[in-house]
């Protein structure tokens, strides 16, 4: 039987997190790993997100000089 693999997906860590809280009577400390995982991924997201809003202000419109 094969070890269970833990998916590397923001859905997954957060369900996970929510079980424990409401499942298994967790506390933050408990879910604390899954809560750095998410916001590392929400930070990493925000700042894609950024740079391509930023470069699409910044991107002359056709017609005009820059």
């Amino acid at each position: 039987m094969a070890a269970h693999r833990r998916p590397c997906r923001p859905h997954a860590w957060a369900v996970d997190s929510w079980t424990v809280l409401l499942s298994q009577n967790g506390g933050v400390t408990d879910i604390l790993r899954n809560l750095i995982i998410l916001s590392a991924f929400a930070a990493a997201l925000l700042t894609l997100a950024s740079f391509g809003l930023r470069r699409q202000l910044t991107r002359a419109a056709p017609g005009t000089r820059s």
